[in-house]
């Protein structure tokens, strides 16, 4: 077995995070943010989307780049208040819906 350190920031403002890998090569893994408890739709989510829920719906994960892109990652729902993604590495990892 080997040691793998992982930091989990918060990324301010978003809900999302920050995951830094102290190792090359890490193992690919599974991240799930559970939003129940701190659910809002934002300004905007009802006129764009219809509803709440539809909004809440469209909700996925999406990575960041440098340039400040956000790329979607194919988003699972394993509870009816969370997202999942495989994510493949260090990253800001963001709870998100299409504009």
């Amino acid at each position: 077995t080997s040691d793998l350190r992982i930091a989990l920031r918060p990324s301010p403002g978003t809900y999302g995070l920050d995951l830094e890998l102290d190792t090359a090569g890490a193992p690919r893994s599974t991240l799930v943010f559970s939003y129940g408890a701190h659910f809002v739709a934002p300004a905007g989510a009802r006129a764009r989307y219809g509803s709440d829920l539809a909004f809440e719906r469209a909700l996925g994960i999406g990575m960041v780049s440098a340039a400040g892109m956000v790329t979607f990652l194919p988003t699972t729902r394993p509870g009816s208040d969370m997202v999942s993604a495989r994510v493949a590495g260090p990253g800001r990892y963001l709870v998100v819906a299409p504009r």
